[in-house]
């Protein structure tokens, strides 16, 4: 999927110099906890309330690379209620469509602390959207609210990931559900300022390798 994006950026968009969306500083952040029980409109209102402000401060406003996974069988949605309700929310008839599947990489931590891709032995079973959009902050909030709801059981939900990217703070952010979410950048000064102010919600599996990056 890499692949695809890096040749739709180069083609697309040469003026930005961007070949990834990717970063190689990553923060992972606790959304619901471990206190609030699963299922309860308190967890999800407490990960759309912290979601919400470290989209804020990493991305903000302006224009966006947006990437979407769209998959066709959808776990936590079989009744496909909410099939619609993304486009809703974005005109994803703006975006360019890549029909999947798709290599698939990960990565890995290296004795100096360099994160590593590697490339996955499985593909990714999905189609992929993608284009430069803007955003506003009633559609940004709904769609947080919708992958918040997702395995928690509540509607509007939405099964599609999506990945953003600023084009101006040269951050990305991804809310996966209602457990966390991640911000990246190629800069790790970039991220200094959300580390300090949102310390507290820095997902402690991932604390020594994060606080590596700010000594």
């Amino acid at each position: 999927m890499n692949k695809t994006i890096k040749k739709y950026l180069i083609s697309n968009h040469p003026n930005l110099n961007l070949n990834s969306i990717n970063g190689k500083f990553n923060l992972r952040f606790e959304l619901g906890g471990e206190i609030l029980e699963n299922g309860t409109i308190e967890r999800v209102n407490q990960a759309v309330t912290r979601a919400t402000e470290i989209y804020k401060q990493a991305i903000g406003n302006g224009e966006l690379i947006v990437a979407i996974e769209e998959y066709e069988t959808e776990y936590f949605d079989k009744e496909k209620r909410n099939k619609g309700y993304l486009s809703e929310l974005l005109p994803l008839d703006k975006l360019i469509k890549f029909k999947g599947p798709f290599g698939q990489s990960y990565y890995e931590i290296d004795e100096l602390g360099n994160r590593i891709e590697q490339v996955a032995e499985d593909e990714l079973h999905c189609d992929l959207l993608i284009g430069k959009l803007i955003i506003d902050e009633e559609s940004i909030n709904k769609i947080i609210r919708g992958r918040a709801n997702l395995e928690m059981g509540f509607d509007p939900a939405i099964s599609q990931d999506i990945y953003y990217y600023s084009i101006s703070n040269k951050v990305g952010f991804r809310i996966y559900d209602d457990r966390g979410c991640d911000v990246w950048s190629n800069d790790k000064e970039k991220l200094r300022p959300i580390y300090e102010s949102l310390n507290n919600w820095i997902l402690d599996y991932n604390r020594p390798e994060i606080d590596e990056y700010f000594k």
